[in-house]
């Protein structure tokens, strides 16, 4: 008989290590939208160096992950252990996974028009970090398939509840827009498409018990999940669908804190910035009501940017992936 296997671990370990990711941002807060007690809205910023905040370092980060985000795990289990046997190829083979990992986002972006943006990265990094939520199906790798045509979120995590029993299955959506209000516009579309086509998500389920990024060597989580995944199976009964969204906007107040003495930045930003916080949260909680989205669980990331058009660019030229277009 098999040994059960404890989901919290088996998730948490397949998970990426994010510990230097504390260093690029900063926490405000993390709170409920009253009257939506499905909906959590946690908000972020970029740390600050000298003053100002810290795009580059950032940028950097993200093109780091662009391995773990793009390629599936069996093949960088695969090239891990080419490693690990013959250490002098090592650095041909590193090389080798980042060009693969960039062939295949500037290959989605030139695909999919809503493909190959670094926001799906930052949501990649977001759930893995904040919620130790590992990435279950490598979407850009699938995009990239022809024979895998895929139109559906921008990415899917898997997590465990705090009461240890139901599995969250976190779909994502990621917007990247000058205007907060606009971006939220976006995402209520994405969303309210996804919940109103049955088909679509009957797709989306199907293709994560197809193609599940999980390794050669966990046949028993495979096992668990497709437990979770069955309609007919008791454990479907304790699953639960979340979206996560990021979310990443223009902060006009970035510009006026160049004036101030880099001491004073910091201090200064987050003053203005919970305040911001908390007109964003009533847009939030305005705009749940009025797509009548009372029963969909979601979980937001929010990040003010001094120019998301500025940080695109910068992303798009650190990477070589091509231009903001």
């Amino acid at each position: 008989m098999d040994t059960p296997i404890n989901l919290e671990e088996a998730l948490d370990l397949l998970a990426g290590k994010h510990d230097k990711f504390n260093a690029r941002v900063r926490t405000v807060s993390s709170i409920p939208v009253d009257g939506f007690p499905r909906v959590k809205a946690s908000f972020y910023y970029l740390s600050f160096q000298d003053g100002l905040p810290t795009i580059e370092q950032f940028v950097k980060y993200l093109k780091h992950q662009l391995v773990a985000f793009c390629i599936p795990r069996r093949d960088r289990m695969r090239v891990r252990a080419q490693m690990q046997a013959d250490p002098d190829e090592a650095e041909r083979l590193v090389l080798e996974q980042f060009e693969k990992a960039r062939d295949l986002f500037i290959k989605a972006k030139e695909q999919q028009k809503k493909a190959g943006e670094p926001g799906e990265l930052i949501l990649f990094v977001l759930l893995e970090w904040a919620l130790r939520a590992p990435q279950l199906i490598s979407k850009m790798y699938l995009k990239t398939s022809r024979e895998m045509p895929v139109h559906g979120t921008d990415g899917i995590h898997v997590g465990l509840h705090d009461d240890g029993v139901t599995l969250l299955l976190y779909w994502g959506e990621s917007k990247l827009y000058a205007d907060l209000s606009d971006a939220l516009d976006a995402v209520f579309e994405s969303v309210g498409d996804f919940v109103k086509d049955d088909g679509k998500r009957t797709r989306e389920i199907d293709i994560v018990r197809d193609h599940m990024n999980l390794g050669e060597d966990q046949q028993a989580l495979r096992d668990t999940l497709l437990d979770y995944l069955d309609p007919y199976s008791e454990k479907g009964n304790q699953r639960r669908h979340v979206f996560a969204c990021f979310v990443g906007f223009d902060y006009a107040h970035y510009e006026q804190l160049r004036k101030l003495h880099p001491d004073q930045v910091e201090n200064a930003f987050r003053e203005l910035f919970e305040k911001r916080v908390t007109k964003a949260v009533e847009l939030l909680r305005r705009r749940l009501g009025a797509e009548g989205m009372d029963v969909v669980n979601f979980e937001f990331f929010l990040i003010p940017f001094p120019s998301v058009q500025a940080f695109r660019t910068e992303f798009f030229k650190h990477t070589g992936i091509g231009n903001a277009e």
